[in-house]
């Protein structure tokens, strides 16, 4: 079954246009890798300044097949980084989930 994982950040105040620049950097060296696509939302009601980035993988085990292939990547980390600069400490909330069946039942 499908598995997406989300991650919502708060970007620094003043801090937008780096931030940008920064995830269009590293979204270009996911697609290069040919990573799974990331989405990306700016939510439009709550707090200000939220991205929200999600990437959806076939299965979970095709999740922790990419996450080890970036455990050690030097410039997947350069640019993660360059990212989460521009983002309020202690903001940032991850989550994972698995895509349910509902109406597998009914088949």
């Amino acid at each position: 079954m499908a598995c997406k994982q989300s991650i919502s950040v708060v970007v620094k105040c003043g801090r937008w246009n780096e931030f940008m620049s920064a995830l269009k950097h590293f979204a270009a060296f996911e697609r290069e890798r040919n990573s799974p696509a990331m989405k990306f939302w700016a939510p439009q009601s709550g707090q200000g300044g939220r991205v929200v980035m999600e990437i959806e993988y076939p299965s979970l085990g095709d999740m922790e097949k990419y996450m080890d292939s970036i455990r050690f990547d030097r410039k997947h980390s350069e640019l993660r980084e360059a990212v989460y600069k521009n983002t309020v400490d202690g903001l940032q909330e991850r989550s994972i989930a698995v895509e349910l069946d509902a109406f597998a039942e009914f088949r």
